[in-house]
């Protein structure tokens, strides 16, 4: 369907080499999601999400200067208290 200017433009017009890279990085996303929930299981992939977004505003506040609040360090302190717990098991008493 042409535009409003009536010029035919092919579908996808304006896509840049920058566009392309995010699109690759998103579909490899989902793939690594799909690997992640096959091989293992779903709440291994919800802590693997916290932790990433967790390392990624640590990242971000390292590089950027990013604020972080004290809202976010009790959900990561949370999250990271989960993972740990999840991945090591509790000792028994005798």
């Amino acid at each position: 369907t042409p535009d409003v200017d009536g010029v035919h433009k092919p579908y996808f017009h304006g896509f840049t080499k920058w566009v392309w890279i995010l699109v690759a990085l998103q579909a490899g996303g989902g793939l690594l999601v799909a690997a992640v929930i096959k091989y293992a299981d779903n709440v291994l992939k919800g802590l693997a999400t916290g932790v990433s977004v967790c390392f990624a505003t640590a990242v971000s506040f390292v590089l950027f200067g990013t604020p972080i609040g004290g809202q976010f360090s009790v959900g990561a302190t949370m999250i990271l208290t989960s993972v740990y717990f999840f991945s090591n098991p509790l000792k028994k008493s005798p």
